[in-house]
């Protein structure tokens, strides 16, 4: 049997260690090594080999799956509606490539600096930060600046648009989408900014 993975969580309180514990270990591939304090974490890390540190302010999704993330062309979908990021999710997994969802401005942020995403697609309307906002800030950090970020949204007016593009934005696409072209459209994005091409999922009978 393969070792599980051991990682040091520390976080400020134990609901946010239990919340990665839960997720982390129930996949079977990981051990969390809970620290509430630096000192606590710092002495796993001296004591465990082969052992990863994870820092969390709080818990959060999309941070946990950076863990597990696979490699090849990267989306970080910013989109706090369930169906509709399943639906894109759908799409663009179908042409290879690999899709990190998260339903906050915030937690996409906190995540888009260490993953480095090939493409950022950001709704406008979100909980909390709204996309303009998360794209101003996502092109302002010059850790991040280059990632192609691009709005998806239900706001098909002229002053929207460019708005969005006033903050940085580099492609604005609409919903309800076209699930013959959205796919089409996102590769050729990624394309023109030297991304390879994704090698298709394999099709089993």
């Amino acid at each position: 049997m393969r070792p599980r993975r051991k990682v040091v969580v520390l976080a400020p309180l134990e609901d946010h260690i239990s919340d990665w514990r839960m997720f982390l270990e129930t996949r079977g591939q990981f051990r969390v090594l809970p620290a509430l304090t630096l000192d606590a974490a710092l002495e796993h890390l001296e004591s465990e080999s082969d052992c990863d540190l994870v820092v969390a302010l709080r818990a959060s999704r999309a941070m946990i799956q950076t863990l597990t993330y696979e490699s090849g062309i990267r989306v970080l979908l910013v989109e706090d509606h369930p169906l509709n990021a399943e639906l894109v999710r759908d799409l663009l997994e179908a042409e290879g490539l690999t899709v990190l969802h998260s339903a906050t401005a915030e937690e996409a942020l906190a995540v888009a600096g260490p993953l480095q995403p090939d493409l950022m697609l950001i709704d406008l309307a979100l909980p909390g930060m709204d996309g303009l906002e998360a794209t101003r800030r996502l092109k302002a950090d010059p850790v991040t600046h280059d990632i192609c970020a691009v709005v998806l949204t239900a706001r098909a007016m002229k002053d929207d648009q460019e708005a969005a593009l006033a903050h940085g934005c580099d492609a604005y696409m609409t919903k309800p989408l076209d699930t013959r072209t959205f796919a089409g459209k996102i590769l050729d994005l990624l394309h023109a900014r030297g991304a390879p091409h994704p090698r298709p999922p394999e099709k089993h009978p």
